[in-house]
């Protein structure tokens, strides 16, 4: 009797330790990749929490060890098999569980620098990596062992070798956003190291909405529902420019959307038709596709009505979102799968039906340079473009998969290739690639000076969002730092003051003779684009180079009148900088209620 407690208090034990591998494995049947382990607590954040966890090296994790019964425990895709034997056998309840190996603690060994990685803008769907330094504060030398980011949108690389006393390695994080702009993100990445607790980083990225939607969350009306107003109105949608770049409405899907304008323009009022929403099965899902270079596509939720919600919805028809097989074999980064699907494939240039990307267009926009060798051995069009004419070339290079793009082009890609808005793939990567793949297309003989069809060069989209090391490659390179855009005339200098992540640009283009004075179509110049919306640090460059601080713009606004309607933290710093110098700021009854009124 005795014996069958013990099997059973065992038999528990190794039932509770399997439940915790159980999150992971069903994250992965979801599609989330999960974690090779659990995610364990930083003592350095905290040293006072001791969590139970499973080490990363205890058997029920890592070592396929046999049990009493000779089996080997059921882990990942094996625990899917048929043949895979469920639960602990009858040999196995009398065998004592496995100790549980505790995580190592005491004082952190490592500092990050920075503390916390911060990515700054983002753009929805772009990916974004960044750098840090892990400096040994230990007297030993330490090796990181793993990386674990805390969800699949997170990507760590690390150094491998022994990092010594007082000395540092580099890690690179690449943070991929979801579709959905204007929210904050925050993740962490887990790094072990051998001996020593582990530590953990903190990143996080802006994830910029260049155009709004609202509402992004839609109540579709009632079933009995016939009056006309009630329908139009519930089905209204508001899709708004956030940087003052005309766009068109071009699709969506479903195909519900009946009165989209075919004209460019910074604001659309569109409406669902509700009857071609019941008719494509009342999916939750409405996609809306547009020419706005880094906004292309705007996601809304249409939920049921109360009154409709037990109603079954008539079969979907064939969606025209659908992939083919191809597309999905690259998504799933399975080489054999690509393979099969390339071999009943009709046309290795296959189109889907929404972006009439091909199988290398996603290829190369998910930096899988594996699968890029596949299709171009298998005769893909190298150059063939999408919907809006871009090439793979560009999808690449607005990633920043240098590797892929060097690949493209060794394969015959088109440099200088333009699309439907007359970018090239120097234009994409300058505004939302990196400096390496800008440097690279320039060495191939990517044209600095081509313009798109809102007068955005390279450098002004780099100034815009880019980085300060791309927008010196650019002014090396030839681009004019005078050159302003054909919809607001903000040149590159009231782009790196308005929105630049660092002053830097702003040093750079004033360096390249770029005009501190220049006035946009509001009058407005780069000093009051850093009043309103930059640094104290850009102010100062901008007056060192003698902006005008008295200059008013068409509505009579001094660079003091935007700096009083802020609300964060350079507002103070900045009304300091300016008042013994600027005009003082108009009355009150003025003056705008916030700072978002102020922008032009």
């Amino acid at each position: 009797m005795r014996q069958l407690h013990r099997n059973l208090i065992s038999f528990l034990a190794l039932s509770t330790a399997v439940a915790g591998l159980a999150s992971p494995l069903c994250a992965a049947q979801d599609g989330v990749k999960p974690t090779a382990t659990p995610p364990v607590l930083n003592p350095q954040l905290a040293p006072a929490q001791k969590p139970t966890v499973i080490a990363p090296n205890h058997p029920l994790v890592d070592a396929p060890t046999k049990t009493a019964s000779g089996r080997v425990p059921v882990r990942g895709s094996d625990a899917l098999s048929a043949n895979a034997p469920i639960g602990p056998s009858v040999q196995d309840l009398g065998a004592a569980p496995p100790p549980i190996q505790a995580i190592p603690s005491g004082p952190a060994v490592v500092r990050f620098e920075p503390e916390l990685l911060d990515l700054g803008e983002m753009t929805a769907d772009v990916a974004k990596t960044g750098k840090v330094r892990i400096l040994n504060i230990s007297d030993k030398p330490i090796t990181i062992t793993k990386a674990i980011p805390g969800c699949g949108c997170t990507t760590p690389t690390w150094t491998k070798e022994p990092i010594l006393p007082g000395e540092y390695g580099e890690t690179e994080i690449t943070l991929k956003p979801g579709a959905k702009a204007g929210i904050k993100l925050s993740k962490r990445v887990t790094f072990q190291i051998e001996g020593a607790p582990p530590a953990v980083l903190t990143v996080e990225g802006n994830v910029i909405a260049f155009v709004t939607i609202a509402p992004d969350l839609i109540e579709a009306p009632a079933p009995t529902e016939k009056n006309a107003e009630v329908l139009l109105k519930s089905g209204e949608i508001v899709l708004e420019s956030v940087d003052g770049t005309p766009f068109k409405v071009l699709e969506s899907a479903p195909p519900i959307i009946k009165d989209a304008s075919p004209d460019a323009a910074l604001k659309h009022v569109v409406h669902i038709d509700w009857d071609a929403w019941a008719a494509t099965g009342k999916g939750p899902k409405l996609s809306i596709r547009t020419d706005h270079p880094k906004a292309p596509n705007l996601t809304a939720i249409v939920k049921r009505s109360l009154d409709d919600r037990s109603v079954v919805a008539p079969p979907a028809p064939p969606t025209s979102a659908s992939m083919p097989p191809m597309v999905t074999a690259v998504k799933s980064g399975d080489p054999a799968k690509l393979a099969e699907a390339i071999a009943s494939a009709k046309d290795i240039n296959e189109q889907d039906q929404i972006q009439r990307q091909t199988a290398l267009h996603w290829a190369a926009k998910e930096g899988k340079l594996d699968m890029c060798r596949i299709l171009i051995a298998s005769k893909a069009n190298v150059n063939a473009g999408d919907r809006q004419g871009k090439t793979a070339l560009s999808f690449a290079a607005q990633a920043g998969f240098t590797d892929v793009c060097v690949f493209l082009v060794e394969s015959g890609a088109d440099v200088n290739v333009r699309d439907a808005l007359k970018g090239n793939p120097l234009l994409w990567a300058s505004g939302l690639g990196n400096a390496k793949t800008v440097e690279f297309l320039l060495s191939k003989g990517a044209d600095p000076k081509i313009i798109d069809v809102n007068g955005m060069s390279a450098l002004l989209w780099a100034t815009n969002i880019g980085s300060p090391e791309t927008v010196e490659l650019l002014i090396a390179a030839g681009c004019d730092a005078n050159l302003v855009d054909n919809q607001t005339a903000d040149s590159a200098l009231h782009r790196a003051a308005r929105r630049a992540t660092s002053a830097k640009s702003i040093e750079l283009l004033l360096l390249a003779n770029a005009n501190p004075n220049v006035r946009n179509k509001v009058g407005m110049t780069p000093l009051h684009a850093a009043a309103s919306s930059g640094t104290a640090e850009k102010l100062q460059l901008l007056l060192s180079a003698k902006a005008d601080p008295a200059a008013l713009d068409a509505k009579g606004w001094s660079a003091l009148d935007y700096a009083t309607v802020r609300g964060d933290a350079e507002r103070a710093k900045i009304i300091a900088i300016l008042t013994p110098i600027s005009p003082a700021p108009r009355p009150a009854d003025a003056a705008p209620t916030t700072g978002a009124a102020a922008q032009p």
